[in-house]
């Protein structure tokens, strides 16, 4: 399925279903009755809302003259690219009513706006619903797991295996988040958490430490060392050198045995 997003009048009659996609209700005007399988009744209002699982028994009403936000949710977590896996999966465990503070609030009221103006764009669709779930789940539960979530997707021995193998290139940070399935920001983040430095810095530390292991270990000329670890040429490769360790390429090499 796609994910919908749409302005509803709820029917004064009583109706009982359950569906395949989850759910989320609030009301934006007015109020309707609900009963959730598991959580009993309760109204839903510009204060409140519900949200359904996938196969959960709902029955609900409207009253008198309502208007409500009705956005349905592919549980599949690889058909929602603007929901993560985790978010999803953890916001619709089980069904319940949410209070809605002030911001929030505010934020569905516009998005009711734009959902009303622009009722047939499926991309305007999934970006609110993206935004209120995430929102909620903001709310609702412990979003530290969240954050640090990607940072365990970083196995810094890939990505060290990954830079030896192509230190003599241009490596961009776009580069080392695609090999740990992460966006640049999500990378760049959590990358810095996980080792203390930037994408920028570490690469840099590993060019450095490579040269002057090869410095120490090898007879090759530094300018075949600078190119090999990275550098435009012998004198970048000093430079960086001797602003990081206050020494030249020159002062790493081991004298020769006779």
């Amino acid at each position: 399925m796609t994910t919908e997003a749409q302005l509803q009048q709820l029917a004064s009659h009583n109706q009982a279903h359950h569906h395949i996609h989850h759910q989320l209700v609030f009301g934006l005007e007015g109020r309707a009755e609900f009963e959730l399988e598991g959580e009993g009744g309760r109204d839903v209002t510009p204060w409140t809302g519900c949200l359904v699982p996938s196969e959960y028994n709902h029955a609900f009403q409207g009253i008198g003259n309502n208007q409500m936000l009705v956005v349905n949710v592919d549980p599949k977590p690889h058909a929602m690219s603007f929901i993560h896996p985790q978010v999803l999966s953890q916001l619709f465990d089980k069904p319940r009513y949410v209070e809605l503070d002030l911001p929030f609030v505010r934020m569905l009221r516009s998005v009711g706006t734009e959902i009303g103006n622009n009722p047939t764009d499926p991309w305007l669709a999934g970006h609110v619903t993206g935004i209120l779930v995430h929102s909620l789940f903001h709310r609702l539960t412990d979003a530290v797991a969240l954050r640090a979530e990607p940072s365990r997707r970083i196995n810094l021995a890939r990505v060290d295996a990954w830079l030896h193998q192509h230190l003599a290139e241009v490596i961009r940070v776009s580069d080392l988040a695609s090999l740990c399935c992460l966006s640049v920001s999500q990378f760049q983040h959590s990358f810095q958490q996980l080792t203390g430095k930037t994408p920028y810095q570490y690469v840099l530390h590993v060019r450095l430490n490579t040269a002057i292991w090869l410095l120490q270990h090898t007879q090759q000329a530094i300018a075949d060392i600078a190119l090999q670890v990275g550098f435009a040429n012998q004198s970048a490769l000093t430079k960086a050198m001797r602003k990081v360790h206050d020494q030249v390429p020159s002062q790493y090499r081991r004298p020769r045995l006779h």
